[in-house]
């Protein structure tokens, strides 16, 4: 548990320093590449980081003994108040989902539940890596990946150009007209 206090300890630093530097500040993107990169070394070392938010502390999922605690305790305590009470940091995570992560911690706590709590904020995007109480990001970014419009019938694009692409391109045409027509009757 001594690297999970310590990968915690470079989160709430990173969150500390996420709050002072406004949005686009270059300081912001070293923190959060330290963050990302000490995460990053956890879960590489011992997979999926599973915790639990009790109170001012974290805890590992299964565990009886609190985490990091004194030295932790504010970053814990934001993530309580803002109703999150479980994460799980898994390989997956990208620097987007950690800056997103961030961004909706430092939002204030009524703000996140005018907008539908914590987790509608955090996962209105395109996130992965981690999970954020019972909402699991693989069924999120499913959902949001079929649900995404897709091009209407028969208007293919190519974006090649030349006499061979123009001719695939116009078979191609003619096999969609095709099959369109073979299962309309």
């Amino acid at each position: 548990t001594a690297d999970v206090c310590a990968t915690l300890v470079e989160l709430g630093r990173t969150l500390k320093g996420w709050r002072f530097y406004a949005r686009g500040h270059g300081a912001r993107r070293e923190l959060l590449d330290r963050s990302w990169r000490a995460l990053q070394g956890e879960l590489r070392r011992n997979g999926p980081l599973a915790l639990e938010v009790r109170g001012d502390a974290f805890w590992c999922v299964g565990s009886d003994t609190a985490i990091g605690v004194g030295r932790v305790d504010d970053l814990a305590r934001q993530l309580e108040e803002r109703a999150v009470r479980r994460l799980v940091f898994e390989a997956d995570l990208d620097d987007e989902t950690l800056s997103a992560f961030l961004d909706a911690l430092v939002a204030a706590p009524e703000a996140l539940t005018a907008d539908g709590g914590f987790e509608a904020v955090f996962y209105d995007g395109s996130r992965r890596g981690l999970q954020v109480n019972e909402a699991d990001w693989r069924n999120l970014l499913a959902r949001a990946q079929f649900a995404a419009p897709r091009p209407p019938p028969g208007d293919v694009r190519i974006a090649a150009t030349g006499p061979i692409v123009g001719f695939a391109e116009a078979s191609l045409r003619r096999f969609i007209e095709t099959l369109t027509e073979t299962f309309a009757h």
